[in-house]
């Protein structure tokens, strides 16, 4: 990452923002910033005609959480996405979905430590030459703890919007937190029970920024409508296991723009590239390589640290 930064951009605010941000080790990562130019509004601003967004859902109990996410893309993504295992300098393993040409952690992913970090799109209006959010992602796989992927996930020279849900072991008990992140503000809400996300801010503090009102209505709403419907009959989360999960994201309702996404023309091109359902007590992953609708999965452990 460190390269990017330094070759486009080398006495950037934005990039000296990015690469103080970095812990160290994180050698991927840095050259990337010196490659794309953070400062550069392209980089910071993303067209909401073109980010198709993606579902979450937690199931999160005294006893199991489990964390089921459908990482929605452009229809040119499908078929090409892959599963990395990754030994970065700093010892932390990590096993993502990752799309092509980008750096791991805006996929579903699992550290070492059973961290499990799952990301959505927000579309906000607002933006600022900042620490782009992808590298914030990628660094957080890294986290020991959740705590530390807290902080990270909330830097407070980020560039854009995101959502994240991160859940860990912690000692004897299972843990997960939600973080909407804005350029300005954050918030992190501990989780119980089902909690449902797509693309648009839900936390109270943040709720009311400014969105990109038609990506939000069209898209983001009618997953979110149909998740939380799917959900609102479960009074106890731990009645929900894998299965349960991956049939509410098969749901087709309000398709083009449902939960699990299929490219219908050039109005609606998004699909669903890939789902995945972290048990994270197991510290174990079961992962769809497209629609979790057609059946066809692959179940994966968190990486050894041995």
């Amino acid at each position: 990452v460190r390269g990017a930064v330094r070759r486009e951009a080398p006495n950037s605010p934005p990039a000296q923002r990015t690469l103080a941000a970095l812990p160290r080790g994180s050698a991927g990562v840095r050259g990337a910033v010196r490659r794309e130019a953070p400062n550069s509004p392209p980089v910071q601003q993303t067209n909401p005609d073109a980010s198709p967004g993606c579902s979450t859902i937690v199931a999160a109990g005294p006893d199991r959480i489990l964390v089921a996410h459908n990482e929605d893309g452009d229809g040119s993504y499908e078929g090409l996405m892959f599963l990395v295992r990754v030994r970065p300098p700093s010892g932390v393993r990590f096993l993502a979905v990752t799309y092509p040409g980008l750096v791991p952690g805006n996929a579903p992913a699992i550290n070492d430590r059973g961290l499990v970090v799952v990301t959505n799109f927000i579309g906000t209006v607002a933006w600022r030459p900042g620490v782009p959010r992808y590298f914030l992602h990628r660094m957080a796989l890294e986290a020991a703890s959740v705590d530390e992927a807290i902080r990270i996930a909330a830097d407070p020279n980020r560039g854009y919007s995101f959502h994240h849900v991160i859940a860990a072991p912690e000692g004897d008990r299972l843990r997960a937190v939600a973080i909407e992140a804005t350029p300005t503000r954050s918030e992190v809400r501990e989780l119980s029970g089902a909690y449902v996300h797509t693309n648009h801010l839900i936390l109270d503090s943040l709720r009311d920024e400014p969105q990109f009102s038609e990506y939000v209505e069209r898209s983001s709403m009618p997953r979110y409508h149909a998740l939380t419907a799917a959900t609102a009959g479960v009074s106890d989360p731990s009645d929900l296991d894998a299965d349960a999960l991956a049939r509410m994201l098969s749901s087709h309702e309000g398709r083009p723009f449902s939960p699990c996404r299929h490219p219908q023309g050039e109005e609606a091109r998004g699909t669903t590239v890939a789902c995945a359902v972290f048990d994270v007590g197991a510290r174990r992953a079961r992962i769809y390589p497209g629609n979790p609708c057609l059946g066809s999965y692959a179940e994966y452990d968190a990486p050894s640290r041995s």
